[in-house]
């Protein structure tokens, strides 16, 4: 992949140690699309990649290359931290660091710039961050309409950095049934009304509740009662080698593979434990006894010699650097409780370095546990194995000499105490620990984490959040593995496997083409209390949810007069394959003949009085049909055909019928619909006796694949009350 080396992203580029071949391609990608498909304020685009796996060094590129491309200005809003607002500044000011010493492109925090640019100023590229927060975007609003508002007129790239958090909120009014957008989402959408020429690029690696709202609120065009928010394009971020992510923490691994060690189950007790000031009784006078905190006090112990392990490892290879290393608890949202952990680990720390100064005994039987464990996936990873005597001397010598170091992070102010120069939290030694919640998911970036122990147990858990939580995914230094511990219930981790499962779904389902109609499926799973996102971002959207073997079909429908219709249902007679009509033998058939029939069956009905849409029962289709592997079922269904029958069109309590099928049609389905979808049609008599207008006609049925995982998908239009 070549670039022009004279070009803001081909300097860019040479200025951070050249991109690769494939993050090129990406970037100008995203660029072609943003100019081509005609994104805009209406139509957002999205950059889609996976947790700490190189966003912003993805959508720095794409701001360089837009201004390749005529582009004037970026707007880059992040989530309302003050801790993500200064990472980004800080990034944008080491990337961009050339072009803003030669006065070609100016920087600038919206809380803290000038008053008025210059007209020299306003003559460059600029370059806007501004936290998705009300103070801040109303200065954007207010530099864009009042102060300089021939910027409004310029071209300009919005970049909506973590796009599902703030950016998408609907409440219901308290006094009212009537549902209003959040203030952040009100603002952006006048910014984005506001300037003449602007395209809309959203940012995240958790995008369920995007896809999960429909392509216009009330009518389309200038009038909507608010922007769409939904993407009209995706593009997927590359998967850098360095990525360590949910494939290695949830992925099926041999003995001999590293990887294959990296969980450790901790009993539920024991993180109900730390949750609870109650259990202070395990403070400092039970630190090596109490069976409550068994696997907790060994995870402490066990990150400090997996830090000399590897610390040691370095020092034979010759390495002039040595690595620090960070472990993190993250096992409840409340401070007190993380205040109770804290303490809880400075206790068991104070004792662990008593027991050191007296020889330590009683530390050893825990080390001895610990240094066994670490020893399996070391061995499989073929590195060299200190003496375990070594590694024991060492940590002995770390506990007496004060070297772990504990830090509570439970706001901004913390984060910001702790962040380097790269904007990333700083480890003072090389052993450190953090405890916090909320405030280390998005954005926050923890060099070399090693060991993670995860409580986070909510009745339901959504996926979005949990996914943002997992601090350990990134770019990691893929030896340092094979001493990785990650700590949790072993309800909880099967649920984190199953919201990778649906991250993994998603993204090979684009790969696959299976979302090329526009409509976005994202797998869920009722039986483990898993839902996409929080209810308020969806709270406009009408969706559909599709079990395993489930079954969509158009109901309360009228048919259209015969003279209009009889040319497609004989149209539609011609397409079915006779060997599948009336038997008990369905035809494995391409999609584009499903398609086909559907679209005549479509010209025969009026379902404008209903929420039923064609395009998405065509979406369901290509998504089911192009999730298989093998079998020769790629972008293939089954069609079986039934005629003559006869239904009555409304049911007992006047409701309209909707079982045109029978349960040896469901048994067919069960029987052939494993992996593919089955679109069964029923050739109704349509007697007027029953309700209908004395006319034949087919109605379809699509019954889901009983092996996929249930999904729920957004429909096109959203009610506005």
């Amino acid at each position: 992949m070549t670039l022009n080396l004279s070009s803001f992203y081909g300097r860019l580029s040479v200025a951070r140690g050249n991109d690769s071949p494939e993050l090129i391609l990406c970037v100008q990608n995203v660029v072609r699309k943003l100019i081509h498909e005609e994104t805009n304020a209406q139509r957002p685009g999205m950059l889609l990649g996976k947790i700490q796996s190189g966003k912003t060094r993805a959508f720095l590129g794409i701001i360089s290359e837009a201004f390749d491309n005529n582009f004037e200005i970026a707007i880059v809003l992040t989530k309302g931290t003050k801790t993500l607002s200064n990472q980004t500044v800080a990034r944008f000011k080491k990337d961009f660091g050339i072009f803003i010493e030669e006065d070609t492109v100016s920087l600038f925090d919206i809380m803290s710039m000038p008053l008025k640019l210059t007209g020299n100023e306003r003559g460059r590229k600029l370059i806007f961050v501004a936290k998705k927060q009300k103070d801040n975007l109303t200065r954007i609003f207010k530099l864009f309409s009042e102060t300089h508002p021939d910027l409004a007129t310029k071209r300009v790239l919005l970049v909506d950095d973590e796009a599902d958090t703030a950016s998408i909120r609907f409440v219901k009014k308290k006094t009212t049934e009537d549902i209003e957008q959040g203030k952040i989402a009100d603002q952006m959408d006048g910014m984005r009304r506001l300037i003449n020429r602007l395209s809309y690029l959203q940012v995240t690696a958790t995008p369920y509740a995007l896809y999960l709202q429909p392509s216009a609120y009330g009518e389309e065009g200038d009038n909507c009662v608010y922007l769409p928010k939904r993407p009209c394009f995706t593009e997927l971020l590359p998967i850098h080698d360095a990525y360590v992510g949910g494939g290695d923490y949830f992925g099926t691994f041999d003995s001999d593979d590293p990887r294959a060690y990296l969980y450790t189950e901790v009993s539920e007790e024991e993180q109900e434990t730390l949750r609870s000031l109650d259990g202070r009784s395990v403070l400092q006078s039970r630190a090596f006894t109490n069976t409550k905190i068994t696997v907790f006090r060994q995870s402490i112990v066990a990150f400090i010699s997996a830090a000399i392990i590897r610390r040691l490892q370095q020092k034979v290879s010759g390495d002039k650097r040595l690595s620090k290393y960070a472990m993190v608890v993250h096992n409840d949202v409340k401070k007190s409780a993380h205040k109770f952990q804290s303490e809880l680990v400075d206790s068991l720390l104070t004792a662990f370095r008593e027991d050191a100064v007296a020889g330590g005994a009683q530390l050893r039987k825990i080390f001895d546990a610990a240094f066994d464990d670490l020893l399996l996936s070391v061995r499989a990873d073929g590195g060299s194995i200190p003496e375990a005597d070594s590694v024991f001397q060492e940590l002995r010598a770390a506990l007496q000499g004060d070297d772990v170091v504990v830090s509570e992070v439970n706001s901004d102010n913390d984060v910001a105490a702790l962040l380097n120069t790269d904007a990333e939290l700083h480890l003072r030694t090389p052993y450190n620990i953090f405890i916090g919640g909320n405030i280390l998911d998005r954005g926050i970036t923890i060099p070399n984490l090693i060991s993670f122990y995860y409580g986070r147990n909510p009745k339901k858990m959504q996926a979005d959040t949990v996914l943002q939580h997992s601090r350990m995914y990134g770019a990691r230094n893929h030896r340092d593995l094979a001493v990785t511990r990650f700590y949790t219930s072993r309800g909880v981790y099967e649920r984190l496997e199953t919201i990778d499962n649906f991250e993994s779904a998603l993204r090979n389902a684009f790969e696959s083409g299976a979302h090329d109609r526009g409509v976005a499926f994202i797998q869920t799973d009722a039986n483990r209390r898993i839902v996409p996102c929080a209810p308020n971002k969806i709270m406009m959207t009408n969706t559909v949810s599709i079990d395993s073997g489930g079954r969509l079909l158009p109901v309360g429908f009228e048919m259209l007069a015969m003279s209009h219709i009889r040319h497609h249902i004989a149209s539609v007679d011609a397409l079915i394959p006779l060997s599948c009509i009336d038997t008990d033998k369905p035809a494995l058939s391409d999609t584009s003949t499903a398609h086909e029939i559907l679209g005549l069956i479509a010209k025969t009905m009026d379902v404008s009085a209903t929420a039923w849409d064609w395009n998405a029962l065509s979406a369901v289709i290509d998504y089911f049909s192009r999730l298989p592997a093998g079998a020769g079922h790629f972008d293939k269904i089954w069609i079986a055909g039934f005629t003559g029958r006869t239904i009555n069109r409304l049911r007992a309590g006047k409701r309209f019928s909707n079982a045109p099928d029978t349960k040896q049609q469901r048994d067919l389905a069960e029987l052939y619909a494993r992996d593919i979808p089955m679109l069964l049609l029923f050739k109704q008599e349509g007697l007027k006796s029953q309700g209908w207008t004395d006319q034949t006609f087919w109605w379809p049925v699509l019954i889901g694949p009983h092996d996929a995982m249930p999904c729920i998908f957004a429909t096109d239009a959203a009610d506005v009350g």
